[in-house]
């Protein structure tokens, strides 16, 4: 059995069996439901809601956790100042340009 703790409407916590708790805190059994509900969920007294998605991260944060660590941008700057082709800095530039394509500004 899978049990459900609730507190004012939301999952708390889940257990294979119950104990005590405070006259505030409700135990629900939730074995064989699908989707099974849990820590976060909902609950209505007759039906279980996940929660909300998180928003979307802005286009910037987006740019942001794809483009080359600083310390590759770095070490490819130290490499071309001695290399004429510049094969490392013209790869990261091709990196920024795709994650700026995949996501344009709005």
């Amino acid at each position: 059995m899978m049990e459900a703790l609730f507190f004012q409407g939301k999952v708390v916590q889940i257990e294979l069996k119950t104990f005590p708790v405070h006259a505030d805190l409700v135990w629900i059994d939730i074995t064989g439901l699908d989707p099974k509900p849990e820590v976060g969920w909902s609950y209505d007294g007759v039906v279980f809601t996940p929660p909300p998605l998180p928003p979307e991260p802005p286009i910037k944060e987006k740019r942001w956790r794809e483009y080359p660590v600083t310390r590759d941008m770095l070490l490819a700057l130290i490499e071309v100042s001695g290399t004429p082709a510049g094969s490392k800095i013209e790869r990261i530039k091709s990196d920024i340009d795709a994650i700026d394509t995949k996501y344009p500004d709005s």
